[in-house]
Order: structure tokens, then C-alpha cells, then sequence
């Protein structure tokens, strides 16, 4: 404590305690009640009916009380009472040994004048403590001599009392006497002994030892020296409390009072009537009604809806469009959850510190007030989940889980519905102000397109001056240029309609899209590098609209801003919504947002895709009215000037015949025109004339070498095109579309390739053709134009048979050899290993070539199951999922989306080891690899232990080992007809401690190093090991977590088995301290989350574009 003589200011309580009323315990009025324990086991009913009555009246009236005879001799109290001035006698140093991480559940946690926020002020609390948990296990310091021998004893002592008065105050709520015992798990409690050392200030005025707070717990027992300072607020007024020597005071606390369902402070005497009373009748909304086409109705009920928001702030909803049945089964689930047992439903107890921000949270009875008086304590059970913008939600029981997940999903569509009319009702007296259009999100379980309305509805017309700057930009697979134009909207503009799709368009782009879309998907992940410099330059806090979003790659890019996304496709939209973005299905000529709407716009590669000059210019209109002024807007399209050539013999030129009868007849278009300046744009025409759209077969011919036989293949100036996708016969089946598209013409099989062959259309843009399209705008201006090259940077790959990029061998036998010279040179071997790779092969690791030989074979069995028997152990994707296996999934890391090459089985082995039944003997095969996998792990643990100059057990004892969590995951990567365009995992780290890894023969892991990345060729029987982000974590980023990944190729079946090492679910890993100080350093880390949590993170909205170790860090 700093010189009692000179009061810091930091310690000044910053809200100054109200002038209440501070009385003294000699007033009888103010009493404290006092309960003689003895008589609450004593075999006279009659005592012990007046001492349950008493006790009683002391927790209802007071909840406070001070207990005598409780049978703890005054040798036991008066020790503990020593032994704590004993402590906080010791020097600082001594103390700070006992120094926790200010978490609740610290074992020892030693502190002094700790922070609170009081009245949006921090204060430092006059006083030092020591806390420790005493039960289920006991914890306690050291030192003093004497201490812990004197803490175990009182506080087993005064555990036993707890339990006599938990049974005497279960018979005054008249019930069984072990009912609370039951309800709270005593046997299994937490107990805290905590102890304050309150020295003398001398200011004691303007400082505060503890602000006025109610306990956490069931109850609290409390003794003290002979100086006072304990006050409770009863009636309005501070009891100044004196202790009788060697008493107990006893604080009934909110849990306890809670299970009681009882209000302390009785609900003011208000008048209570019946909702059916016509003067209270709450306000009805037909939600339907705001759909309607109908003006009178429509008009009607935003009237509706504005009164009942601005006179109840309450209304039902009916005509809502969410099923009877569903409703039903909603209550069911709900029901079927609070049914479950307690241990079932505490799996799902959120973290008090936490609490709303926990994505689930179950809890009963919990307090609520506005001050110390009035406290309120609910009669019910709760259980709360975050449903967006990511969907969290309890595993059981089953089928709750798919029922909640279309209960969340149903009424943001009426809310939705419900935003813009509300809007609309404050924005206008009359009633009348029409809208472009009301949006709604797409849904997991329906297409649910924007609604738009017709006629007058959708005249509005905005006047306005604007300063707006859009960014052009024209990208092709090799080389794109680019245009920023400013705009100027000076004149009125009004929303736009949406005119025919041609013929072309529909069939080949929207149906080819709908039908590559997973495919499509899983290879389209990286990003043009100027339209990713773009987004990340905005300003934080800006809404990006993204319109032909594809699969929502761009979605999410700058983390501070917000993205909402459109696209004609839906299966490419329901990509997007299931990776939790905002998105709806829309056409980019007519988008479904309101004039001004957005900060900035993007449409990537969308333009190249609309076939007549009036869509490419009405499609740029539209991404002009959607900004407000200010805002920037940025296209891209395929560019005509490509430095590949080779390109365009991938390429075929659609028949000027075609062009003709698909895109307008009688164009005006010059094939032969020398310049591409002089090239001009189809014009729209009427699309009525349009005759039936040819089938692929007709659209090109191919020699038997498979080149393009077209008389136009080597004219430069063709602009109009149709080029391939190649869709494997493999995926495509999955697509379920393929057969019918090549039975109906428009797309082709092609044997050779293996693969579905889609023609989708183009029309790619000449130099400055874009720029025209914008210049003829009046309320658009072009300030910047460039080319925008690969979206898929070459990396090099080296091969780890190199000797510069040979991945480290450890020999782990040696780290238990006798010999002295073996052991050191090992210890630093694997030193090396961590520090400067965090990737090395593990040898003669004494795993018989035999369990590793069926741990391969059995996964390789579970892989070749039918679907029908996989599918039976399909999980919800979530990493705590105790079985799980899918194929192909969606996966968000390191801020990419990507649709994995690969089929996975993951189970969760320990604590508790859970396995498929079958194939036969899967589970005995996993069992026993995991038994033996995790002993050699215990041991490498406790080397690199060693190399970090630790004891052999630190890592252990800092990642709760014994209890830790463990993944078994097997993966299979069949062959890929396209290797290069699909990836088996993309780059990332491991969340964990470190992972081991196995495999069969085929190669396919490759670590980045130093730029490039490494093929990994591993040795037979070997293990490969990997630092995980925990190891970062603990080792203080002296040993780092490393970026690798698994690519595929075309001709053999990789199958790879990783065993995943992470701490108990429930701990929270930080730098080791003794390391810290050894080497001088102060943790790289920000406060800690549990393991579990930072699982969560892998799959959050907040990791995508950063691992969550680079979110934790400190900046």
C-alpha cells in the first residue's frame, strides 16, 4: 500500500456516496438478526421449529444474520485469522509468487486496490486480498508457514456448517431438507476462501474497500478481527454491523434467494387489466398486408403500423408466412430442451463475465434490479443463443437444433419486411411515400428473391447534387484495365426496370452458373489484387454493396466495413448465406436497394456477361443510383488485350449468324474493323425477334486435336465469345443438372478431360469501350483507368529432397536415453527444430509399423462405405461435434472461402473417446493409435519442456493435460482431373498445441518457408509433427505455429490421419510465466479466452480475414 500519510487520487472513489443514512447496530430497529446453529440439529421440535421460523424471517427480511454456536472452536478462527495477517505481512515480492491473471477461476489468485467501474470511472479499492479455491479441490499458497494446514481445516470446517444450513433453510421454503444440496451440486461446489486486509488510510472518506455489491453465490460466511467496517443496506439505510467475538456473519446470497422463486421487494400495488378490455387492446399487423399490390391496403396498415410503434411499442403479427407446424415444433423443441436433465442442459452454461456475448447461454433464475433494493428474482429457467450473424445453437436434443436453425431464420424475413415500411411510416404524414423495393435475405431452406413493385410504386424520383467517384475496371484471366469515374448526379434519375433477359444470357450464363456453382465455388477463391486494395481503402464503417457477388469472396474483405451482396444465381447466393454473409438473389441491371443506399459499389466481373450495350450501360446506371455522393464505385470486366495469346485459342467466336439472331439483328458491328477503337458495342434490340438459341453443337466444331475450328479464331477484334468450363464427371454428378443440360444442348461431355463442358457467354471489352459506356453518363466521370493482372500469384514450390528446404528429423528415443551426450544434443536438435521450422519428422517413435498399418487401413475402409452408411455419422460441422465426417465443404480460413478437395472423418478421442461403429474393427484400430500416439506426444511435450529451460511437466500442468482435447481426423484427397484449380486444404495454421500427422504413400502436404513452399516427401512410419497457435501462445512466439497446406493431384488417392493436441476446452492458455521472466519479456497477447472459444473464432465472421491468433495478439 503507498505512505498512509499521502492519499493518491487514484484511490478517491470517483462517485460519491449518497447522503443515505448511516444507523448503528445498537439501534433495535436496526438489529441484525442472530441464529443459534446448535439448535438447528437439536432433538427439541420445539427449539428447532422457533430457530427454523427465525431463520426464516432473518433470510426474507434481512439475508444477512450472524451465527453463534456453529461448534468451530475459537483455536480454529483465531488461526486463520493469524495466518492471514501473516500473509499479507510478507514482503511484495513473496506476494506477487501468488500474483493470478485476474480470472475468477484462478486457482490463487493474490491482489492489491484491484479496478472497478464505477459511474464510468475507474477506482482502485483500498484494500490488499488473497483468494483461492478451497473446494472440490483445494488450492492455497505456500507460505506462510502454517497457512495452508490452517486454511484446509477452517475452511472443511466451515463447509460442514454450510451444509447444515442449506438443509435448515430448505425446511423453511417447506421442502425436503437435501433440495438445495441436490439443485446446486453442493458435493461438487465451488468454494472460495477469500481474505481482505483493509489497512488504515487516512482519508477514509474518499476511498472505498469494497463499493455496495451483492455476492455471486449461495451464501457467504464471514468472520473478522475487532475492527469494524462491514455495512449493509437494509430499508434505505447503512447498517454499521459489530461483530461478537468468534461469530459468523452469513450473507444469503442471489442464488440461494433465487430458489426460493420469491421477490424481495414486492411489485408496487398497479393496476392490473385484461388485454380483451377494448381500452387495452393490444395492436394486430397483417404482416401480409405490406406486400400488397393493393394502395388502399397498403396505406391502411403502414398507418396501422405506425400508430401501434408509436402508441404501444407492442403488436402481434399475423399472416406472418411462418408455418403452424413449424411454430409447433419450436415449442416442442424448447420444451424438449428444459426437460432435459441438469447435467444435459449445464453443458451449455455461458460464462458469467461474458454473458450476453456468450453464442449460448442456459441459466435459471438469475437477479435483475436497479440498486440493492430492488431486487428481482426471476421464476424461470432461460436458455439464449447468438443466431447471427453466425448461427450458434445447443446440440441436443436431437432435431432441436435443425428447428431452431429455421425458427431463426423465418422471422428475419419479416423483419426485414418490416424495416423499410416502419421507415416510411415515420418519414411521411400521408402515408403514400412509395419505395424501389423491400430486400429480403436468402435463406438456407428456400429461394426468397427481392420483391419489387409496380407501376407509381416505383417512380420515386431523387434530386440532389453528388460528388461520387467509381472505379471501372476491365481484368481478364491474364491482364485487365481499369476506370474510375466520378459521378455527378445533377439530374433527376429514377429506378429502373428490369427488361427481358435474352434468350443468351439465360442459357448461357445463368443456368451454367447455377449449375458449376459449387465447383465454381471451390476454385474461385483468390482475389484480383486491385480490387482487394480498393475495399481494404475504405473508410471504416462503409456499407459496399457487391453486385453479381458470385461466392462472396469479396464479401467480408475490409473487416471494419459492412458488405451486402447480390447475384442472379441462386445456388451461388445460398453459397454465400450459408457462410453467414448478407445476400440476395438480384439482377444487376435492376438492384434492390434504395437511391443513394450504399457508400461504394463493386461489380467484379459481372458486365462482361450482359449481351447487349443497353444492359452494360443500364447496369452501370444502377451501380451509380445505389451510391450516395461521395461514394466510389468499381467495375471489371474481361479485357480484349490479352499478353497471353494462347488465351484466345481457348476461346470460340461466336458465328456472326448467331450474333445476329441472339443479340440483335442487323448490328452494326465491324468484324473486320482494323481498330479496336472503332468496335462498336451491340445495341439492344428488340428481343422479341429473337428466334430459339442454338445448341453447343452448333456453336463450334472442334478438330479431332481439340482446337477451335472457327473462320473468326484469329481475329483479334472478336469480342463476343463463348469460353469453356470444364466441369468433372465427378462433381458434376453432384451438381444433379449436368445430365439434363447435355441432353437439352447446352452443354457437352467431354471424355478426354473427363468433365462436363459449359459454354458461357462474353462479351469482352476493347481499350476504352468501358470508359465510353461511362463518359455518356452525365452524373459519372472517369478519374482513374488501369489493368489489373492474375488473381492467382505463382508461388515457387521447392522440394523438401533439397537440402536448403530438408525438413528437420528428430529421433525421439534419445530424449529418454541415459546417455547424457545423446540427450543433450537431441534437446537442442529439437530446439532448432521448433524455433527455426516448427515442422519436423519423428523417428523411431516406437508405434509398431502394425497399429500404424490399420489406423491407414481402417480409414481407408470408413472412406469407401457407401454414402447411405457415411451419412449416418454426419455432424453439424462443428468442431465439438463428437462424430463428423462430410465431403467437400465449405470452410472459411485465414479470411478465404474455399470448398474443399476432400473427404473428412473427425472424432473427438479424448477426454472421452468417441469412434464410428463401423467399418469393423474402426473403433479398436482408432482406440489403440490414439492410446499409443498420445503417449509419444506426452513425452515430446515434456523435451520441448526442456528446451525452453522449463521443468519436464510445464507444458503439461500450463495446457491441463490430463483433461486436454482431442481431435482424430482422417482425410481423404481422391485424384482431380484439374489439380491446379482446387486445393485439399488451404493454407492456415493449427488452433491446437500441436498436431501429428500420418500418411500413406502419396505425397501432398507442403509447408511455406521463407517464401516458398515446401512439398513434403515423408520418410515410411515416420510422424510428422507441427506447432499448433497455443504452442505460440505459450512459448510467447518463441516457438511459432507454421502456414502449410495439402493440394491434391490426378492420379492417386492421398489419405492422411492427423491427431490434434489442444488444452482442456475450459483453459485459458497464456505466455508461461516462468519464461516470461526468464527471458524478460511481457506476454505478446491480449487477455485470454478459453480454448473453446477460440475454436469458435476458426469459424466466426471476425476470422475472416485474420487467424485468431492474430486477433488475439496484442497490436
Amino acid at each position: 500500500m503507498e505512505d498512509p500519510n499521502l492519499l493518491a487520487s487514484k484511490y478517491e472513489f470517483a462517485v460519491k456516496p449518497s447522503d443515505e443514512e448511516i444507523v448503528d447496530l445498537d439501534n433495535i430497529e436496526y438489529s441484525i438478526p442472530t441464529i443459534d446453529f446448535s439448535l438447528l440439529t437439536s432433538d427439541n421440535l420445539d427449539q428447532r421449529s422457533k430457530i427454523l421460523d427465525d431463520l426464516c424471517k432473518a433470510c426474507e427480511d434481512w439475508g444477512f444474520f450472524t451465527l453463534i454456536n456453529h461448534g468451530i472452536s475459537d483455536s480454529v478462527m483465531k488461526k486463520m485469522m493469524e495466518v492471514s495477517e501473516s500473509f499479507f505481512n510478507m514482503g511484495e515480492e513473496e506476494k506477487k509468487e501468488f500474483e493470478g491473471n485476474g480470472d475468477i477461476l484462478d486457482p490463487i489468485c493474490y491482489g492489491t486496490n484491484i479496478n472497478c467501474n464505477i459511474g464510468g470511472k475507474q477506482v482502485l479499492f483500498w484494500r490488499n486480498f488473497i483468494r483461492f479455491i478451497a473446494h472440490p479441490q483445494f488450492e492455497s499458497p505456500y507460505k506462510p508457514i502454517g497457512f495452508r494446514e490452517a486454511a484446509e481445516e477452517y475452511g472443511k470446517r466451515t463447509r460442514e456448517i454450510c451444509g447444515v444450513l442449506m438443509r435448515g433453510i430448505s425446511k423453511t421454503l417447506g421442502l425436503e431438507e437435501n433440495c438445495i444440496e441436490k439443485a446446486t451440486n453442493l458435493d461438487m461446489g465451488l468454494q472460495y476462501l477469500l481474505m481482505n486486509d483493509y489497512q488504515s488510510c487516512p482519508n477514509p472518506d474518499q476511498v472505498i474497500g469494497l463499493p455496495p455489491h451483492t455476492d455471486p453465490a449461495l451464501m457467504n460466511i464471514l468472520i473478522q478481527n475487532d475492527v469494524g467496517g462491514l455495512q449493509i443496506l437494509h430499508n434505505g439505510k447503512w447498517v454499521n454491523w459489530k461483530a461478537m467475538p468468534y461469530s459468523m456473519i452469513v450473507d444469503i446470497d442471489s442464488n440461494l434467494l433465487a430458489s426460493k422463486y420469491a421477490f424481495v421487494v414486492k411489485p408496487s400495488d398497479e393496476e392490473v387489466v385484461d388485454s380483451h378490455h377494448s381500452e387495452y387492446s393490444i395492436p394486430t399487423i397483417d404482416i401480409s398486408l405490406l406486400t400488397s399490390d393493393n394502395l388502399d391496403q397498403r396505406s391502411k396498415i403502414l398507418f396501422d403500423l405506425r400508430k401501434a410503434c408509436e402508441d404501444w411499442g407492442f403488436f402481434m403479427l399475423i399472416n406472418h408466412g411462418i408455418s403452424d407446424d413449424l411454430m409447433k415444433k419450436m415449442m416442442e423443441g424448447c420444451d424438449n430442451f428444459f426437460n432435459m436433465v441438469e447435467e444435459d442442459k449445464k453443458e451449455f452454461e455461458g460464462s458469467l463475465d461474458t454473458y450476453v456475448l456468450d453464442p449460448i447461454c442456459y441459466g435459471t433464475n438469475f437477479d435483475k434490479g436497479d440498486n440493492q433494493i430492488n431486487q428481482l428474482h426471476y421464476w424461470r429457467n432461460y436458455i439464449r443463443f447468438i443466431v447471427h450473424p453466425q448461427f450458434h445453437s445447443p446440440h441436443k436434443p436431437i432435431g432441436f437444433r435443425s428447428v431452431l436453425l429455421r425458427w431463426s431464420l423465418s422471422p428475419s424475413v419479416a423483419s426485414a419486411l418490416f424495416l423499410r415500411p416502419i421507415r416510411q411510416a415515420r418519414a411521411s404524414k400521408n402515408f403514400y411515400l412509395p419505395v424501389d423495393n423491400i430486400c429480403l435475405p436468402i435463406t438456407k431452406f428456400g429461394k426468397v428473391y427481392y420483391l419489387g413493385f409496380s407501376g407509381t410504386m416505383r417512380d420515386i424520383k431523387v434530386k440532389g447534387t453528388s460528388n461520387l467517384c467509381t472505379t471501372s475496371t476491365t481484368v481478364s484471366d491474364g491482364e485487365s484495365h481499369v476506370a474510375q469515374s466520378e459521378l455527378i448526379m445533377d439530374k433527376e434519375t429514377s429506378s429502373l426496370g428490369v427488361k427481358q433477359t435474352p434468350e443468351i444470357e439465360k442459357k448461357f450464363v445463368h443456368r451454367v452458373y447455377d449449375a458449376i456453382a459449387p465447383h465454381f465455388s471451390s476454385t474461385r477463391y483468390a482475389k484480383w489484387p486491385k480490387v482487394a486494395a480498393f475495399l481494404s481503402s475504405l473508410a471504416s464503417g462503409s456499407l459496399i454493396l457487391d453486385a453479381g457477388c458470385g461466392n462472396g469472396k469479396y464479401l467480408g474483405l475490409n473487416p471494419d466495413c459492412f458488405f451486402i451482396g447480390c447475384d442472379i444465381s441462386y445456388p451461388l447466393i445460398k453459397i454465400c448465406a450459408d457462410r453467414g454473409s448478407e445476400v440476395l438473389v438480384a439482377d444487376a441491371v435492376n438492384l434492390p436497394y434504395r437511391t443513394g443506399f450504399g457508400d461504394a459499389a463493386i461489380s467484379i466481373a459481372v458486365l462482361h456477361h450482359l449481351s447487349t450495350e443497353s444492359r452494360r450501360k443500364k447496369a452501370i446506371e444502377e451501380l451509380v443510383r445505389v451510391v450516395k455522393k461521395g461514394g466510389l464505385v468499381l467495375i471489371t470486366v474481361w479485357a480484349a488485350e490479352q499478353e497471353d495469346r494462347s488465351l484466345l485459342a481457348k476461346w470460340t467466336p461466336l458465328n456472326q449468324k448467331y450474333v445476329a439472331e441472339w443479340i440483335g439483328p442487323g448490328s452494326p458491328r465491324d468484324r473486320n474493323s482494323p481498330s479496336p477503337f472503332k468496335l462498336k458495342s451491340i445495341p439492344e434490340t428488340e428481343e422479341r425477334n429473337l428466334g430459339k438459341v442454338k445448341d453447343s453443337k452448333e456453336i463450334t466444331s472442334r478438330s479431332e486435336d481439340d482446337s477451335v475450328a472457327s473462320d473468326d479464331a484469329s481475329n483479334i477484334n472478336n469480342q463476343e465469345y463463348f469460353i469453356p468450363w470444364h466441369l468433372p464427371y465427378h462433381r458434376a454428378e453432384v451438381g444433379g443438372a449436368s445430365a439434363c443440360a447435355v441432353e437439352n444442348g447446352f452443354a457437352k461431355k467431354d471424355d478426354k478431360k473427363g468433365a462436363v463442358v459449359y459454354n458461357r457467354y462474353y462479351h469482352v471489352f476493347s481499350e476504352g469501350e468501358l470508359e465510353r459506356l461511362v463518359v455518356g453518363m452525365e452524373n459519372a466521370v472517369v478519374v482513374d483507368r488501369f489493368f489489373d493482372k492474375s488473381n492467382c500469384p505463382d508461388e515457387e514450390v521447392v522440394d523438401s529432397n533439397d537440402s536448403e528446404y530438408s525438413i528437420p528429423t528428430i529421433d525421439i528415443s534419445l530424449l529418454t536415453s541415459d546417455n547424457l551426450d545423446q540427450r543433450s544434443k537431441i534437446l537442442h536438435e529439437l530446439h532448432k527444430a521448433c524455433e527455426e521450422w516448427g515442422f519436423f519428422s519423428l523417428i523411431n517413435h516406437g508405434i509398431s509399423d502394425i497399429v500404424m498399418k490399420k489406423m491407414v487401413e481402417a480409414i481407408e475402409k470408413f472412406f469407401n462405405m457407401s454414402e447411405e452408411e457415411k451419412k449416418e455419422f454426419e455432424g453439424c460441422k462443428d468442431v465439438l461435434e463428437p462424430i463428423s465426417c462430410g465431403s467437400n465443404f465449405n470452410c472459411n480460413t485465414m479470411g478465404k472461402q474455399f470448398l474443399l478437395w476432400r473427404e473428412t472423418i473427425r472424432l473427438i478421442v479424448h477426454p472421452q473417446f468417441h469412434s464410428p461403429y463401423k467399418p469393423l474393427g474402426f473403433s479398436e484400430a482408432a482406440e489403440e493409435y490414439c492410446k499409443r500416439t498420445r503417449e509419444v506426444c506426452k513425452v515430446l511435450m515434456r523435451g520441448i519442456s526442456e528446451t525452453l529451460g522449463l521443468e519436464s511437466n510445464c507444458l503439461e500442468k500450463a495446457t491441463n493435460w490430463n483433461e486436454g482435447f482431442e481431435l482424430l481426423c482422417g482425410n481423404k484427397y481422391p485424384p482431380c482431373p484439374n489439380p491446379d484449380q482446387v486445393i485439399g486444404l488451404p493454407p492456415h495454421t493449427d488452433p491446437t498445441i500441436m498436431n501429428f500427422l500420418t500418411q500413406n504413400d502419396v505425397v501432398g502436404l507442403q509447408i511455406f518457408r521463407q517464401g516458398k513452399w515446401i512439398h513434403f516427401k515423408a520418410i515410411p512410419n515416420t510422424i510428422i509433427v507441427s506447432l499448433g497457435d497455443q504452442m505460440q501462445i505459450l512459448t510467447n512466439e518463441l516457438y511459432k505455429s507454421v502456414k502449410h497446406r495439402a493440394v491434391v493431384n490426378n492420379k492417386s488417392t492421398r489419405i492422411s490421419i492427423v491427431s490434434a493436441y489442444g488444452p482442456r476446452l475450459e483453459s485459458k492458455v497464456v505466455p508461461i510465466p516462468e519464461l516470461l521472466e526468464a527471458k524478460g519479456q511481457n506476454s505478446a497477447y491480449g487477455p485470454p479466452i478459453p480454448y473453446k472459444d477460440y475454436l469458435a473464432l476458426l469459424r466466426s465472421s471476425h476470422a475472416s480475414l485474420k487467424s485468431p491468433l492474430h486477433i488475439i495478439r496484442l497490436k
